[in-house]
């Protein structure tokens, strides 16, 4: 299993790592000071997973302040600080694994709270602009389906200039340009073409059909 490192001083929301624990069998197990002052010996995944937050005083600020460790957002934020901070998350390739952060000011669910905000539809996730940039004011929105699928990044290996267009190689060794589509969880595959703007419009012809995609020639219509 590959080894989770993490510095002296290191902030895991509320909680500051201080060193792994002195007893040497325990080696999966850290000691942590918490915002509050008081010390936190815990499980090394739960700290670096987000399981644990604070000493306690995070969970009993949030349960009285804002009544919200069960909402939509909460699990939300949850969900964020795993995927770039738990190197066992199915999703950490490709957040944490790449470099994705979430910034130390989030690391607090109220302070992330209060510069998002609640969900203003029932389909609304977290949603990057800058889909290379870290979880931070300023890079994340609240965004429906459609956007978020809009602003997917680009399938690995595909070499296209193109949206939606990826080389593809035959079993007789000819070149082939591959479109696709993906609408919703479902992956279309549009066909191949010998020219790259062939398959290009193959894909524009099919995401007209719908709304919020992007389109390769937004000119022709």
């Amino acid at each position: 299993m590959r080894k989770t490192l993490i510095e002296k001083g290191q902030r895991f929301g509320r909680l500051v790592y201080i060193s792994d624990s002195p007893d040497k069998r325990e080696s999966r197990y850290v000691l942590a000071e918490c915002d509050c002052g008081k010390i936190v010996h815990a499980r090394l995944a739960h700290l670096t997973g987000g399981q644990i937050q604070s000493c306690g005083c995070f969970r009993r600020d949030t349960h009285s302040s804002h009544h919200m460790s069960r909402s939509k957002i909460y699990k939300r934020w949850a969900e964020m600080l795993n995927r770039c901070r738990n190197p066992n998350s199915s999703k950490y390739s490709n957040y944490g694994g790449r470099g994705i952060t979430v910034c130390d000011r989030w690391h607090d669910f109220a302070n992330f709270f209060a510069d998002v905000g609640l969900p203003p539809a029932a389909d609304s996730d977290i949603d990057r602009i800058d889909n290379n940039g870290n979880y931070e004011p300023g890079n994340v929105r609240w965004a429906g389906a459609v956007v978020q699928v809009r602003n997917q990044r680009k399938r690995q290996g595909c070499s296209s200039q193109y949206r939606g267009v990826c080389y593809a190689s035959t079993r007789r060794g000819s070149k082939k340009w591959r479109a696709e589509i993906k609408v919703g969880p479902s992956r279309m595959q549009l066909g191949l073409f010998a020219a790259e703007d062939e398959a290009a419009r193959a894909y524009d012809a099919v995401a007209r059909l719908y709304q919020g995609f992007t389109l390769n020639f937004p000119e022709e219509t």
